[in-house]
């Protein structure tokens, strides 16, 4: 059944699995299960801002609603993130991610895909504009121009990130202390460990785009 939304505005993040031709074909099979896994982490972390499941379309291709604009970056980073985190021994997966803030007049609650309104549109447009450069773009109503260039700077960070990298800054993502991310990893990692990931992923300045970020959502 359809939801309506009375026209509010969401957050409607669109992605494909980057250069996925090229893997396996036992990766490229497990590629809707990782991406459904990285979504199940997603929505454990922001229950109240994601409301629907991810849909998977194409085997390599997604689709989510956040319904809290102002997290809909983090949530993008977090998702990405988990997408790096799970890269295959000998591989490194990545996700583009396009998001944009509009209104959304329906979402259906078994299929978000089969949504519609502008930022159904906003989103698919700017996910086939990114070319191959760019891995990340945000979009919102009468944004400034830094607004998109600081996304395109948090990507190019994000680009370089490697697995334990990604999965560290998840961590952070989720508020976690360096000692508490040490104290919670598999492999029981040390502190000092932690923070030299976090800071070969330049934490603290992904730290204050997003917070830059989500201070200009926050006044839409």
């Amino acid at each position: 059944m359809a939801k309506s939304t009375q026209a509010r505005l969401h957050a409607v993040l669109t992605g494909d699995v980057v250069a996925s031709s090229k893997l396996g074909p036992a990766d490229r099979r497990s590629l809707p299960a990782l991406l459904k896994r990285a979504a199940k982490d997603l929505r454990k972390a922001f229950p109240q801002a994601l409301l629907f499941d991810l849909e998977v379309f194409r085997g390599d291709s997604w689709q989510m609603i956040v319904s809290d604009p102002v997290l809909s970056l983090r949530a993008g980073l977090f998702f990405r993130a988990g997408v790096i985190a799970s890269s295959p021994p000998g591989s490194r997966l990545d996700t583009r991610v396009s998001i944009a803030v509009e209104k959304v007049d329906f979402i259906p609650a078994e299929n978000v895909s089969e949504g519609d309104g502008p930022a159904y549109r906003a989103s698919g447009e700017a996910l086939d504009a990114l070319g191959d450069q760019f891995r990340m773009t945000l979009s919102a109503p009468g944004q400034p121009a830094s607004l998109a260039v600081v996304t395109c700077l948090l990507d190019a960070i994000v680009q370089e990130w490697t697995a334990r990298q990604a999965s560290t800054v998840q961590a952070r993502l989720l508020g976690l202390t360096q000692a508490e991310i040490a104290r919670g990893s598999a492999d029981r990692i040390t502190q000092q460990s932690v923070a030299r990931h976090l800071a070969r992923a330049h934490w603290p300045a992904v730290e204050r785009a997003l917070h830059c970020i989500e201070d200009s959502l926050e006044k839409l």
